[in-house]
């Protein structure tokens, strides 16, 4: 797994600068993470203006990876609940209608 995570890092920074031995800047490196599947801020990457490949890789290490997957159940969770609720909106207003019909001869 460290080996597929490294590879797309060296991938993204290459993609971005060409060399390994060209430093990037917080733009480039915050494009570079992006690309190799960890999100963050700009703000995230602090006062450093520019980046040698090892210190970015490091930073890149120290985030945490986008879990699409995860992302993806919990969504579809929400769906689902709310699907639910409108299930149990449209169950309520028919039970609403029913009782009305049967109250409503008793009311003046």
């Amino acid at each position: 797994m460290q080996s597929n995570v490294k590879r797309r890092f060296v991938d993204a920074y290459l993609n971005e600068v060409g060399d390994m031995r060209i430093k990037v800047n917080r733009l480039q490196l915050y494009e570079i993470i992006i690309s190799a599947g960890k999100d963050l801020l700009i703000s995230d990457l602090g006062d450093t203006e520019y980046y040698s490949f090892d210190r970015a890789f490091e930073v890149f290490e120290q985030l945490s990876a986008t879990n699409v997957s995860e992302i993806i159940e919990q969504n579809r969770n929400g769906t689902e609940k709310i699907q639910q609720f409108i299930e149990f909106r449209e169950l309520s207003e028919s039970l609403k209608e029913v009782c009305m019909k049967f109250i409503s001869p008793f009311i003046f």
